[in-house]
């Protein structure tokens, strides 16, 4: 198509239109409940600057999320969009009057209020980003300069407003509350531009400054923090603000750091004893160091500063100090409080440092698997891990004292440091049953997989424990049970596959037949349960019991091939397949050419192949066949299902056991030639036709028809016609040429007649329907071989009623026509013209009413 790559790009431009997009997710469902809108969902659209500014312009109302209008300017505000931000302080909304109407008036009043009320921009977070850009900041400050005409955004006049005021300033100045938001984001953005802007442009006051001066000391941007105290000191704020305390509070020892290597009181010794032990709590090592240089000496620190740094989470300045004093010099009270730390870095490298790993009767190990709390500490995670492999490597055992630690290892616990511990257990723990059982319980599948690697005996009878608790397990859980064993033992492994197929789960019952279950192979009454669901991984699993399938199975078999399931039909099949090696040579030659007949193929007179041809499976037919199925003429559907599938095997068995001498089976192969004019197979017509043709057919000649399409014509193969095809009855021949004409097919309408159908034999609806639809080459065909004139009157009138000329219809209704021909089809017809003067001629004529069918168009 020449024209492929312009309709391509003219759709790829249509489609990225903003104006399109909007139009589509007006139309288009919620995408989830969770959503209201695509925009909502797909919150990258905020970015497409065009598309947020149709959005402005033209429609607001499409997404019922609060706040539409604020998101919109957060992104424009953040990205420098002044176009967008200039739109949306410019629009306005109107609101009812709420006060009561003036004597005598009862006309509504409305009063108009910006669409974004700036003073409350701070109430939608985040309005304000880091990357607040200097522009939008400069058109905010100038929002109170906007002046709106009423009259141009709303279809009202000036009698309509409350104040007959239509040409407004509808924004106030900024308040200060919108400068600190600025303010905040611009100093986490470090944007000096901005923040000098903002700082020359309003007063600060105290509680303001407090609340900015915390902000600063967060971000640990020394150069900026002394910026605002400048600041601070030019507005006369600031004076009796302790920034080291504040310092130490909010826990940044780089601002810690800085303050105390500028302090320029460090030639007072109470002044300087402050700082020292301030940079020693703060985790200050910088400050630390420095004072140290300056004469500090480690000796001043007190069991409280420790025990205080200790609180504080301090590392650096607590290593620092161990690593000078030596871990063997240390106190044991000092000692005491370094290990009650919640730093498991500290600890790593107090480990590393020398520190007993069993001191105190393995209290480091016991204390923190006890206190391990998996949400709180997980962000501590690899190093509670390390911790803990340094702890076991150092000889710690947690059976030193009550089992009850490894209890609650295991309920809290991941399975990495599980893993650990049991891998350097000594002996396996007894007294674990409880804690087993509630492992079980709660589906925890890979710590219950450790403690039976571990400990296989762990808990004495596993099949009972798995068939009791079996609803409260998941599939995991109860597989890793039978994978160790759980199904070994009466009666809990057949108990456990009962309960999966009781409960239609495949998945689970497959998986089950992968581990060793001892089965009951004599109840045939779960047997059939399970062939009912289609679990073909346990009727394997009985078939491959030599026993089981010896016993009588006609009526299982019979069973599956009602339940429609090819692939246990086909399991039946292929284990009943005779395996006795044969004495005589005949048989030998036989075996060797892998012929395989099952004993059930034809039980019962054929019962299998008769299910599968009712059930129209032609899987299951072929599987039938290819294991010995035996087909008789009575199988005729099987014949014609056959060809309405196109299954070339099937329908070349069935022809090998036809005499096309016989009648009655020529009149089935007929049947099958009309069977493929209606599915429109047309190569297996000429399939069927030559193998007529055949002085001696055979089932050996076998063809594979190509596939076509309903209408598709392929030219056939010019075969003369034999004295099988012409000897077809004459009503199997007039069925054949009804059904070419009626799917269109000219050709084989012409082999129809050519075969000997009687054209005045078909159907009259189909003559009709050919010359209605204009099918002019049926219709003329018709004809042309002798097709009765009364025939052809009566479709002529029947179309001018379709048409409704009335005149003509009267004119031809004086003729003498049977109105009732062909079941009430001249009627009928009719009442699709919706005239009412031809209804009521026909009705007049003797026509039966009952036979209208008005046109519902």
């Amino acid at each position: 198509n020449s024209n492929l790559a312009t309709l391509s790009k003219n759709f790829h431009e249509v489609a990225l239109d903003p104006s399109t997009i909007i139009h589509c997710f007006s139309k288009w469902k919620n995408p989830s409940k969770d959503f209201c809108c695509y925009l909502c969902k797909y919150k990258r659209m905020y970015t497409n600057k065009n598309l947020m500014m149709t959005i402005v312009n033209k429609d607001l109302n499409f997404c019922k999320r609060i706040g539409l209008e604020y998101r919109i300017l957060y992104y424009a505000l953040r990205e420098g969009w002044t176009d967008i931000t200039q739109a949306i302080l410019t629009k306005t909304k109107l609101i009812k009057s709420n006060g009561p109407p003036e004597f005598g008036n009862l006309k509504t009043l409305y009063e108009a209020f910006p669409l974004i009320q700036i003073q409350f921009l701070n109430w939608y977070e985040p309005i304000f980003s880091e990357k607040l850009s200097y522009k939008s900041i400069i058109q905010l400050e100038n929002a109170h300069k906007i002046q709106v005409d009423i009259l141009k955004q709303h279809s009202v006049s000036r009698d309509d407003m409350i104040d007959g005021e239509t040409n407004i300033y509808i924004h106030p100045k900024l308040g200060n509350n919108i400068y600190v938001g600025m303010l905040r984001c611009s100093i986490n953005a470090n944007n000096l531009k901005n923040i000098s802007h903002i700082l020359n442009s309003y007063q600060m006051d105290k509680k303001a400054f407090e609340s900015i001066m915390r902000a600063v000391i967060e971000t640990e941007n020394t150069q900026l923090f002394d910026y605002f105290i400048n600041y601070g000191k030019s507005i006369n704020l600031g004076a009796d603000f302790d920034f080291l305390a504040r310092a130490l509070s909010y826990k940044k020892p780089k601002i810690v750091s800085h303050l105390i290597t500028t302090n320029v009181n460090l030639d007072d010794t109470d002044v300087f004893d402050t700082l020292f032990k301030s940079a020693f709590v703060g985790d200050s090592l910088d400050g630390l160091l420095f004072l140290i240089e300056k004469g500090a000496k480690l000796s001043s620190i007190k069991d409280e500063d420790i025990k205080l740094a200790v609180k504080s989470e301090c590392q650096h300045t607590l290593i620092y100090y161990v690593q000078q004093i030596g871990m063997e010099n240390l106190p044991p009270r000092t000692i005491r409080m370094l290990i009650k730390s919640r730093n498991y870095s500290l600890k790593n490298r107090l480990l590393d440092l020398g520190l007993d790993p069993r001191i105190n009767k393995d209290f480091l190990l016991h204390s923190t698997l006890i206190h391990y709390n998996p949400y709180t500490d997980k962000n501590n995670h690899e190093e509670i891990e390390c911790y803990i492999k340094k702890l076991l490597d150092g000889g710690c055992d947690v059976y030193a004292r009550k089992s009850k630690i490894l209890k609650h290892c295991l309920l809290y616990m991941g399975p990495k440091i599980i893993n650990m511990i049991l891998n350097k257990g000594k002996k396996p723990h007894p007294g674990m049953e409880k804690a087993f059982f509630e492992l079980g319980c709660e589906n925890k599948v890979e710590i219950a997989r450790l403690m039976l690697t571990h400990n296989k005996d762990v808990y004495p009878e596993l099949g009972k424990f798995l068939y009791k608790q079996r609803s409260t397990l998941n599939d995991d859980m109860i597989k890793l049970f039978v994978g160790f064993g759980a199904g070994n033992t009466e009666p809990y492994g057949m108990g456990i596959i009962k309960y999966a197929i009781n409960k239609k789960n495949i998945k689970l019952a497959n998986s089950l037949m992968e581990y060793e279950i001892l089965l009951d192979y004599k109840d045939l009454k779960f047997f059939r349960d399970v062939v009912s669901i289609g679990c073909t991984s346990v009727v394997e699993k009985y078939l491959q019991n030599e026993e089981f399938v010896n016993t009588d199975l006609d009526d299982e078999f019979i069973y599956a091939c009602r339940r429609n399931n090819h692939a246990v039909v086909h399991l039946f099949l292929k284990y009943t397949v005779p395996t006795e090696k044969f004495e005589n040579r005949k048989r030998k030659r036989a075996a060797s050419s892998n012929i395989k007949v099952s004993s059930l193929a034809n039980i019962r007179n054929g019962k299998p192949l008769e299910v599968a041809t009712k059930n129209e499976n032609m899987e299951m037919i072929n599987i039938l066949l290819e294991y010995g199925a035996k087909i008789t003429p009575k199988n005729k559907n099987l014949f014609l299902d056959s060809i309405k599938y196109e299954n070339i095997d099937a329908m070349n068995h069935y022809l090998g056991i036809l005499d096309v001498k016989n009648k009655v089976h020529r009149d089935i192969i007929g049947e099958g030639l009309y069977q493929a004019i209606l599915y429109s197979h047309f190569s297996i017509y000429d399939l069927l036709i030559t193998f007529l043709s055949e002085e001696f057919p055979t089932k050996k000649k076998k063809a594979e028809p190509k596939k076509t399409t309903r209408g598709r014509k392929p030219k056939p193969k010019a075969v003369e016609l034999s004295e099988n095809v012409k000897n077809i009855s004459r009503n199997v021949k007039n069925d054949i040429l009804q059904q070419a004409c009626n799917v269109g097919n000219i050709e084989y309408a012409i082999k129809a007649i050519e075969m000997g159908a009687d054209v005045n034999g078909i159907e009259p609806r189909t003559f009709c329907k050919a010359y209605i639809s204009n099918r002019t080459d049926i219709f003329d065909l018709l004809i042309e071989n002798g097709i009765e004139k009364e025939r052809i009157e009566e479709c002529r009138f029947i179309k001018t009623c379709v048409e409704g000329n009335f005149d003509k219809v009267k004119e031809m209704a004086s003729k003498e026509l049977d109105l009732n021909v062909y079941d009430g089809l001249i009627l009928k017809q009719a009442g699709k013209s919706c005239n009412i003067e031809i209804i009521n001629l026909l009705l007049s004529k003797g026509a039966k009413p009952e036979k209208i069918i008005w046109n519902a168009s």
